[in-house]
C-alpha cells in the first residue's frame, strides 16, 4: 500500500510502472506481473468562459466535498450548475443547512440519464416545494466577477449574481494510463470482457474507468454508479490469476432519499 503516489507512466510490454512519490517528488519504476486498473472517473469540466473564477467549485472528490462545506460558510446564495444524481442531493443539503440554493439544468429534465420524464418532474416539484428554484432548459454560457465581489452567472436567458456555485456536470473514464495500449471506447473507457480482463492478458479494470453489461440493451454502457464499482473490483480480484466468475451484468438500479422521499429506477427510461 503506498499512499501519496502518482502514477505517470504503464508500460505494458515492460509490465512497469513509473510512480512520483507526492511528498519527496522522487521517481521510482515498479514492475507488475498482473494489473488492475481501478482509476475511476474525472470530472468533465465543461468548458465555460471564467470556469476557473475560485467562486467556481467542483464536487467529486472528498477534498473538494469538504472545501464546499468550507466555501459555504461564507456564503448565502448557492449556484448548482448540473442537475444529476450529485446536483440534486447536494441542492437538497444546501437548503438543509440554510442556504438559497438554484439549481442549472441544461436538459428539460433533472437526473435525465436514469428517470423517465414523468418521474423527473416529481423530483422537481420536491425540490421546489422545499425552496430549491429549478432552472431546466438553462445552459450556462459564463462565469464572471461582479462590482461587488459576487459571481455572476450568465444564462441564454438572462444573468443572476450568486455568493458562490458548484459545478456538477457529471464524469469521464481517467483511462489515459493505457491509452493505445489496451482496447477503449471513443469515450475512453476501458473495454473488458465478464471478466473484467482487458485485451491486454495482464491488465485488468473495474469501476468507473470502465463500461458495464447493460442487460436491458444486451450492449456495454457507461454508467459509473458505486454498486457497479464495488462488483467489478470483487470480479477482478476473483479472476486476475484464473478467469471463474463472470459478471452478470447489470440492470444500473439507483436509488436516493431525497427530503424524507425514496426515488428509485431500474432499467431502461
Amino acid at each position: 500500500m503506498r499512499m501519496q503516489y502518482d502514477v505517470i507512466n504503464v508500460n505494458a510490454d515492460k509490465h512497469t510502472i513509473l510512480a512520483q512519490n507526492l511528498q519527496t517528488k522522487e521517481l521510482q519504476t515498479d514492475h507488475y506481473d498482473k494489473l488492475i486498473m481501478a482509476t475511476g472517473s474525472i470530472t468533465a469540466i465543461p468548458a465555460i468562459p471564467g470556469v476557473e473564477n475560485l467562486k467556481v467549485m467542483l464536487c467529486k472528490t472528498c477534498e473538494q466535498a469538504q472545501q464546499l462545506y468550507e466555501a459555504a460558510q461564507h456564503a448565502h446564495h448557492i449556484a448548482i450548475v448540473g442537475g444529476g444524481y450529485s446536483g440534486v442531493e447536494l441542492a437538497e443539503g444546501y437548503v438543509k443547512s440554510g442556504h438559497a440554493v438554484t439549481l442549472f439544468q441544461r436538459g428539460s429534465h433533472l437526473i435525465n440519464e436514469y428517470l423517465d420524464p414523468q418521474l423527473s418532474e416529481k423530483v422537481e416539484k420536491l425540490l421546489t416545494t422545499n425552496g430549491i428554484q429549478v432552472k431546466t432548459n438553462a445552459q450556462v454560457m459564463a462565469f464572471s466577477d461582479t462590482a461587488d465581489s459576487r459571481l455572476r452567472v450568465t444564462t441564454a436567458n438572462g444573468e443572476e449574481t450568486f455568493d458562490m456555485a458548484v459545478i456538477c456536470p457529471g464524469v469521464i473514464p481517467q483511462s489515459e494510463l493505457l491509452a493505445g495500449q489496451v482496447n477503449r471506447t471513443k469515450q475512453g473507457a476501458i473495454v473488458t470482457d465478464r471478466y473484467m480482463g482487458t485485451s491486454n492478458p495482464d491488465i485488468y479494470a473495474a469501476g468507473d474507468v470502465t463500461e458495464v453489461n447493460f442487460n436491458p440493451t444486451k450492449d456495454h454502457a457507461y454508467m459509473p454508479l458505486v454498486s457497479h464499482a464495488i462488483r467489478q473490483g470483487a470480479l477482478a480480484g476473483i479472476n486476475i490469476f484464473d478467469k471463474r466468475l463472470g459478471s452478470i451484468g447489470t440492470q444500473a438500479t439507483t436509488g436516493m432519499l431525497i427530503f424524507d422521499q425514496t426515488v428509485a429506477c431500474a432499467g431502461m427510461t
